[in-house]
């Protein structure tokens, strides 16, 4: 299928309210590309006097901080966070050597003039053509245009900004100027890569924002720069508002054109357009928060990565509305806190967490806490916001990053909070699809089946990971890429890059041969029922399966059963697939980087970890099984990859076919009876 014709097979499929939406859209951005020039773009003198003198006067902020809150937050982080000032100091002075090191690059030096339309990693450039022109998921273009996006995302300068209110150095500020007039000078509204995706533009926005009220105080920051950046921002509202990312099943995209709109609204309501901005951005919000988190708190994509995404626009959102006096539906207050709740029960003990579905290691905001592996930062946040004890307990800190972000108001809810939080304990998450294992160092998620698009799912139906004495033992191989390379996107959402079975080579869901990588559409197919969970005091229990592969030629279904046995902290894994005919059965273990080795074959035994903390894997005798100890991929975060074991488990016969094993975690010294594990596991099924 070519990439034009799966589009308008996409596009067939939707709804035709929604259909007729976008070709509305299509084609105000075609008339725009008709008439508008790259000379001709930008709202040339800003916003007039009487806007500029309305924003800027002083009174109460509508933004996270204002001048006056300098000296009082400087000196909380002296108290709080004394190493902030010299980590933000030490990344500042990189940017202004342009230097950086983004989406696993490693630190790049982009030269004495930053190009805003080079992906730097593989040296492609794109051209300065209108946004509907460029096709930016062409696979025959062995170039990933999520660098180009997240250098021009603007974080970095937020950096810039904050390394001024430590030091006051004009330094920062003229680093800022020089590459925010060389970005104008570059990327006209509409015309580049970096206009072809609204939520860029949104990301952008909000991160013009903060740099505004940074630099708001800076002598070179003059009133005329000023008014341009506040026509810019109006640009970038326009823009934003003319070419929403609707869609039958919208994602995250979606949703922070809604976030984007409703900040530029609430905090530049002088602006011509900010009414509709806000009305716009405030039923866009809460009504994809409605349609896209279910009941129970799980962001419908099915990827951790992205809920942690979701939950830090969302709370942003909500902080912001709560200072300006903008009314909050208080459903959406209470499945925000659903989300929290999910967010502490997939943290482990030591702050790390699971890697299910797609991670690009995106954010709306990085104010020098990265929220990639580590989503503690939006507990705390969560803890002050809705003062919650038990999310301030799973957080540890408030953090730099709140600090700039809720401020001495934020640090103080938080610090009010008392008592101890409740014990974070095993549950299920059936409409989101993830089921958390918890006891004393001890932790396990299972994957079952996402409520929304496609676009983010990996092929994990049963998958799990597996974390304990303070190391991830089984993991998720992550995602390592989007459209820099079909291959590799392919070959980490594959059903074989994940810890559950395929039958015969053959995938769950037929989705790896869609041209756009990020496909709306779910494989109905393949069905996830879930047939029992149970979180008891002494044993939990896990019972799913699934009809990936009732679509073969002699169907198949897999089943598979975990219980965890809480007094002696492992779990006993059961794969049951059931069908007929005859077939090859293959089940796969993969591993962070650590050494790994087959201990024994009669039982099977493999050991994984150190001397001091191994997890050992043993499997009940059955005839026939066999196993093999290769070389996998491990993405520990976007854009980087490395070799890992993978263990696979394999046997070819007729059906039924029944594979049990235990996962067992053992600290040097500890006493270590796999044959009595193995009778366990045994009588438990």
């Amino acid at each position: 299928m070519t990439h034009p014709v799966a589009r308008l097979r996409q596009a067939l499929a939707m709804p035709l309210p929604v259909l007729a939406r976008k070709l509305g859209q299509r084609g105000r951005a075609l008339a725009h590309r008709a008439v508008a020039s790259p000379g001709s773009a930008w709202t040339r003198d800003g916003v007039g006097p009487d806007v500029f003198r309305s924003i800027t006067r002083n009174g109460p902020s509508r933004f996270f901080f204002s001048a006056a809150d300098r000296a009082g937050l400087i000196g909380a982080f002296q108290a709080r966070e004394p190493a902030a000032e010299a980590a933000t100091l030490q990344e500042a002075d990189g940017i202004c050597a342009h230097r950086f090191d983004l989406l696993g690059s490693g630190p790049v030096q982009l030269g004495k003039r930053i190009d805003w339309h080079r992906d730097f990693k593989s040296g492609l450039r794109w051209d300065l053509k209108h946004h509907t022109a460029i096709d930016m998921l062409d696979l025959q273009r062995p170039s990933d245009v999520k660098v180009v996006w997240e250098l021009s995302r603007c974080h970095h300068w937020v950096r810039l900004g904050q390394a001024y209110w430590f030091t006051g150095s004009g330094r920062y500020v003229e680093e800022f100027l020089s590459q925010w007039e060389s970005w104008m000078q570059e990327n006209p509204p509409g015309f580049g890569v970096n206009w072809t995706c609204a939520m860029e533009a949104g990301i952008r926005a909000v991160n013009w924002l903060w740099t505004f009220f940074l630099f708001g105080e800076a002598q070179a920051f003059d009133a005329d720069r000023q008014r341009r950046l506040l026509g810019a921002l109006a640009d970038h509202g326009r823009f934003i508002l003319h070419n929403l990312e609707i869609g039958a099943l919208p994602g995250n995209h979606y949703l922070t054109d809604g976030v984007a709109l409703l900040t530029l609204g609430l905090v530049l309501p002088e602006l011509p357009g900010s009414p509709q901005w806000l009305e716009t951005g405030s039923r866009i919000l809460w009504g994809e928060l409605d349609r896209q988190v279910t009941p129970d708190g799980v962001d419908y994509e099915h990827a951790v990565g992205y809920h942690g995404y979701v939950l830090q626009c969302l709370l942003f959102a909500l902080s912001l509305c709560r200072m300006n006096g903008q009314h909050v539906p208080p459903a959406a207050t209470a499945r925000i806190q659903r989300m929290l709740e999910f967010t502490l029960v997939y943290t482990r003990p030591d702050g790390s967490l699971p890697n299910f579905g797609d991670g690009d290691d995106g954010q709306l905001i990085d104010l020098g806490e990265r929220l990639a592996g580590d989503h503690r930062p939006l507990l705390a946040a969560g803890a002050a916001l809705f003062g919650r004890a038990d999310f301030k307990e799973a957080s540890r800190r408030f953090g730099a990053a709140n600090l700039w972000w809720l401020g001495l108001r934020g640090l103080e809810a938080y610090e009010a909070i008392g008592g101890a939080g409740a014990q974070v304990i095993s549950r299920a998450f059936p409409q989101g699809g993830f089921f958390v294992m918890r006891g004393r160092d001890r932790h396990l998620v299972v994957s079952g089946s996402g409520a929304g698009p496609a676009s983010h799912m990996h092929h994990d139906l049963l998958s799990f990971e597996c974390w304990a004495d303070g190391m991830t033992y089984v993991v998720d191989p992550g995602t390592y890429l989007y459209t820099g390379s079909s291959r590799w996107r392919n070959h980490f959402r594959s059903t074989a890059s994940h810890n559950t079975v395929t039958v015969d080579g053959q995938e769950q869901t037929r989705l790896l041969d869609d041209p756009n990588l990020f496909p709306i559409n779910r494989d109905e197919a393949a069905r996830f029922t879930l047939r029992g969970w149970q979180a008891a005091e002494y044993l939990d229990s896990f019972d799913g399966e699934h009809t990936g592969y009732r679509r073969l030629v002699q169907p198949v279904t897999h089943r598979r059963q975990i219980w965890f046995e809480k007094p002696d902290g492992f779990w006993v894994i059961r794969d049951l697939l059931t069908g007929t005919g005859a077939h090859r059965i293959a089940g796969y273990l993969h591993f962070a980087p650590m050494e790994v080795t087959i201990e024994s074959n009669d039982p099977w035994i493999v050991s994984a970890g150190s001397p001091d903390r191994r997890l050992v894997i043993a499997w009940v005798p059955s005839p026939g099984l066999s196993l093999s100890l290769t070389d996998g991929w491990y993405s520990p975060r976007y854009g980087a990859r490395e070799k890992a074991p993978v263990v696979s488990y394999e046997m070819q016969r007729g059906l039924p076919v029944d594979i049990t094993f235990a996962l067992v975690p053992n600290r040097a010294g500890a006493a270590l009876d796999i044959e009595a594990v193995l009778q366990r596991a045994a009588d438990l099924r």
